[in-house]
Order: structure tokens, then C-alpha cells, then sequence
């Protein structure tokens, strides 16, 4: 008894600890229980539950463009001891973009397009606490072409319309030369 005492208030030191860390008012007791959610079958969709004090965050991922550099840094808020694994569960991030166990979110997405994916993320606790969350990151192209009336020879001359659009928050310059190549093969 007197051993079970002493792990119990090493727990409790643990949680406490972790808590003021974290800037948390107070650490649950020693007797409250905590289930692993793998053993309740699946873990939750980053709402706290009873027995499950991890919330995934940020909510939302930013957007990113094709060869941008990405960082971002996911943390779990809640009652947990502070050792936490991350990892993705299932889906697929954008290539060129990897999550690192320790929750960073890295890299530079090498093609535009919609990346959904589920990350996991369980503490250093015995029974360990688990929680997943779906995520996207959408890679935008950099610069939109639509073509209003698409190219075409005309006689001697190139007609056509087209808007381009810069998706980024920087501001460039930018040369639109339309060539084309007649029926006959001849360049104009």
C-alpha cells in the first residue's frame, strides 16, 4: 500500500508539473481515470471526453503554394503528460511536406492540390491518452491563367483573351509572351 501511495504521488507530481508548465490552474487527481482510447476502439475526434484530456490544435491549417516553405507547429491542449508522438494516421500530406514526431508540420509542397489527412497524437501516460483530428492543407498555384477566349491565328495576328491572377501575397512582375504556330508550321 505504502508502494502505491508513493506511485500515486509521483503521479500526481507529474500531472502538476506538466500542468504549471502549460499554464493550467490545477492537474486532475491521482484517482481519476484515464482510459487509452484504442481500447475504447477509436479515439476521439479531438473533442475532450471524459477519461481523454487532449485537444488538437491548431484548428484550421494555413493554405501554402507549390515550393513555398511550410512550418507549423501542432500542439495538444488539456490535461496529458507532456511527453506526447505524433503522427499521421491515415490519409496523405502534401508531398515535400512531412510531420516530425514532435508535431512539426515541415517542408515545401512539391504540386498544388487538396491534402486531407487524420494525425494522432498520444501522451507519455500509463494508460496513455490518444486523440485524432482531420486536417487539410490546401496548395494553391501560385499564379492562375484562364483563358478568356482562348489563342488562335487570325490572319497574321494572335487573338485571344486571357487573365492572370497572383494568388500570392507578394508582388511581382510579370511578362505574358503568347507565340503560336500556324497551320502551314510557320511561327508568328
Amino acid at each position: 500500500m505504502a508502494r502505491f501511495r508513493e506511485c500515486a504521488l509521483a503521479w500526481a507530481l507529474v500531472m502538476a508539473l506538466g500542468a504549471a508548465a502549460l499554464g493550467q490552474a490545477a492537474a486532475p487527481s491521482p484517482d481519476s481515470s484515464t482510459q487509452d482510447s484504442a481500447s475504447q476502439g477509436s479515439p476521439s475526434q479531438n473533442s475532450p471526453s471524459p477519461g481523454n484530456g487532449l485537444l488538437i490544435e491548431p484548428e484550421k491549417l494555413p493554405d501554402t503554394y507549390p515550393q513555398e516553405p511550410y512550418a507549423v507547429k501542432l500542439y495538444a491542449k488539456g490535461d496529458y503528460v507532456p511527453v506526447l508522438r505524433w503522427r499521421v494516421q491515415s490519409g496523405a500530406l502534401p508531398p515535400g511536406i512531412k510531420l516530425d514526431e514532435n508535431g512539426d508540420l515541415r517542408g515545401a509542397a512539391e504540386r498544388a492540390g487538396e491534402f486531407e489527412f487524420v494525425v494522432a497524437v498520444r501522451d507519455g501516460g500509463k494508460p496513455q491518452q490518444a486523440v485524432q483530428k482531420a486536417l487539410m492543407i490546401k496548395v494553391v498555384e501560385a499564379l492562375k491563367v484562364d483563358w478568356k477566349v482562348p489563342a488562335h491565328v487570325t490572319a497574321n495576328r494572335i487573338d485571344g483573351s486571357v487573365a492572370v491572377s497572383n494568388t500570392t501575397r507578394e508582388d511581382m512582375d510579370l511578362t505574358f509572351d503568347v507565340k503560336a504556330v500556324a497551320e502551314n508550321g510557320r511561327a508568328t
